[in-house]
């Protein structure tokens, strides 16, 4: 991204990236209640591996600053953008390979596989006009990540890799996303939050259409609790990825 605008391999929730400058936000959080990860033991795994394809995307997205809410994204935007169904649950994640699917712990750490299903390709829920169809695939296995639990607090390594049950052929409106290395910095620059979530705090209305905003990458030094172990959670991602083929 340059200026607000998705380029190239820079795009993506997990990989965008702008040179605007980010204003630091005081977020609040009651020292009483963050997770002490003093004594969690990190986890050693071998370097980030990305699919030689990722992070492009065809479609430029021109970046709306909102605090709530967003805008239609346009149609393949976010090509690795995967739509969830847990029984009678949405979800949102991002394709990462040929076979695998990022999604968050809590959506699927009670759900068996047989009971998750995800959509790639898909720009408008339920509409069958659209450039380029959809693809609907089962789930071979669920990984959650070893540590996390169903708490309230913010840091709860929240992540689950998905093992899809045949393999993704990647099209102009399908492609994987670029996992970040362990030693990239994002602080002051931009990121891209998508999907098919509330638009309004506490409204139970969905769009249908992709919807999309960026976010500032803030500095979490003095705020407990805030994703301490980014770097580490990436790269038990990746690990999934290789074994879970």
């Amino acid at each position: 991204m340059s200026g607000g605008l998705l380029q190239g391999t820079c795009g993506g929730m997990l990989k965008g990236c702008c040179h605007r400058t980010a204003k630091s936000a005081n977020i609040g959080i009651d020292a009483s209640t963050a997770v002490d990860l003093t004594n969690v033991p990190a986890l050693e795994y071998g370097p980030v591996q990305n699919d030689p394809s990722c992070g492009i995307s065809l479609a430029k997205q021109t970046a709306q600053r909102r605090i709530v809410g967003g805008d239609d994204a346009g149609f393949g935007s976010f090509p690795w953008q995967a739509y969830i169904r847990i029984g009678s649950s949405r979800c949102g994640g991002s394709l990462i390979s040929r076979r695998h699917v990022v999604t968050a712990g809590h959506c699927v750490a009670r759900a068996t596989p047989r009971q998750v299903h995800v959509t790639l390709g898909d720009y408008v829920i339920n509409s069958a006009v659209e450039p380029l169809p959809a693809y609907t695939f089962g789930v071979r296995t669920i990984n959650v990540h070893p540590y996390f639990k169903f708490t309230p607090q913010a840091d709860r390594f929240d992540v689950a890799v998905l093992t899809l049950e045949r393999t993704v052929h990647f099209m102009p409106h399908i492609a994987p996303i670029c996992l970040p290395e362990k030693n990239e910095d994002f602080l002051g620059k931009f990121g891209w939050a998508a999907g098919w979530g509330a638009l309004n705090p506490g409204s139970r209305l969905r769009p249908k259409t992709l919807q999309a905003v960026d976010v500032p990458v803030l500095d979490n030094r003095g705020q407990p609790g805030i994703y301490h172990r980014v770097a580490n959670t990436v790269d038990w991602i990746s690990h999934i990825t290789q074994i879970s083929t």
